[in-house]
């Protein structure tokens, strides 16, 4: 019995190691691809695709941390989130359900551009792998160049006149509300949840006149940040709010025209004001 027990082990080992072989990611794991749409001046469209993912508004999530769901991160020129750390609301990083998405006044020069999918309580995913000298999970990047017209979208807005040297708005008829005459006053916008864009502006179009100031009082309590970005680089309000509840901004404007916004959050949330 021993002698067979001695051949045994002896026969074990002669035997040559396993090769190493590389883990390869679950077929259920989620994964996400980015393509590029046509830019078109400054803005900047994407489309989203995943797999064995389910996308769900982080303010409807009956659970913050459950695998398989979340909603889409999308970086800017701004390093990925480490894992285990809370994905932020800040500028350059957009937070949305939206697969088809548009992002405004990006700045003449080379881009990199990522999205990462990341739970309802904004944990990322952790799960990337490279599988056939592809990067493939919870991530996905491109590079891109932006060559629009001569105006360059400053790092810091800040609220003055804009410096664009391309034509200024028309000045356009509105029945907005506006505010008194001779300018100098102040007219409200409110900004507010919506079952159907995830936020509206009330009201929509608003009228100053030169001179008049425009605040904009962020009223969504449904963990939805918004922001007030004017389509030519006029004002953001994301250089100085977070554009969550209870945060306000203000901008003066100095020469009539029409001013189309949008948030940098919520593609199909957009207004204007009319300077007269």
């Amino acid at each position: 019995m021993l002698g067979a027990l001695a051949l045994l082990l002896a026969g074990c080992s002669t035997e040559s190691a396993l090769p190493n072989v590389d883990i390869q990611p679950f077929k259920t794991d989620p994964t996400v691809s980015l393509a590029q749409g046509t830019i078109t001046g400054h803005s900047v469209p994407i489309k989203i695709s995943v797999t064995n993912f389910k996308v769900v508004d982080p303010a409807t999530a009956t659970n913050k941390h459950v695998y398989g769901e979340g909603h889409f991160h999308i970086f800017l020129d701004v390093p990925l989130t480490a894992p285990g750390e809370v994905i932020p609301k800040i500028k350059g990083i957009y937070h949305t359900t939206d697969s088809v998405y548009t992002i405004h006044n990006v700045a003449n020069g080379h881009h990199t551009l990522s999205v990462l999918l990341g739970y309802s309580d904004h944990l990322p995913y952790e799960g990337v792998a490279v599988v056939d000298s592809k990067v493939i999970g919870a991530v996905a990047t491109l590079l891109l160049d932006v060559n629009g017209s001569n105006y360059v979208a400053p790092s810091e807005p800040s609220p003055q006149p804009s410096q664009s040297t391309a034509a200024a708005p028309s000045a356009a008829p509105s029945t907005a509300a506006s505010a008194p005459a001779g300018g100098g006053g102040t007219v409200q916008v409110k900004v507010e949840p919506d079952p159907t864009n995830l936020g509206k502006y009330v009201p929509d179009p608003v009228g100053v006149h030169v001179g008049g100031t425009v605040k904009w009082l962020f009223d969504d309590g449904q963990n939805n940040p918004h922001t007030a970005t004017a389509d030519d680089g006029t004002f953001d309000s994301a250089a100085k709010v977070t554009g969550n509840k209870g945060d306000t901004y203000s901008f003066t404007f100095t020469k009539a025209g029409s001013f189309p916004y949008h948030c940098n959050y919520h593609a199909n949330m957009k207004g204007t004001v009319t300077v007269s």
